[in-house]
């Protein structure tokens, strides 16, 4: 959902591997979808407007894993505003 939304195709997995790092309180069948929403908003593929509606569309699906998406999209600011003041 989230890749039609703004990507051109060549693009999306130039910076793939600058995003790293640890998901100790999700589970580990559950990180792909969630991890790879939080690359797209810290690479700002994804800009914080995308963020509610591609979780919803997300949730129209009866996909219990709305909790993971907020976490990991905490976590892309975060990880944003560390790389700006590092």
């Amino acid at each position: 959902m989230a890749f039609n939304l703004k990507l051109p195709g060549d693009k999306l997995l130039r910076y793939r591997n600058q995003f790293q790092y640890s998901l100790s309180d999700v589970s580990h069948s559950m990180q792909t979808t969630p991890q790879m929403f939080g690359w797209l908003i810290y690479d700002r593929f994804l800009t914080d407007g995308d963020k509610d509606r591609v979780i919803e569309q997300h949730v129209s699906f009866n996909r219990p894993l709305r909790k993971y998406f907020e976490i990991m999209y905490k976590r892309a600011l975060e990880q944003r505003l560390m790389k700006t003041h590092a």
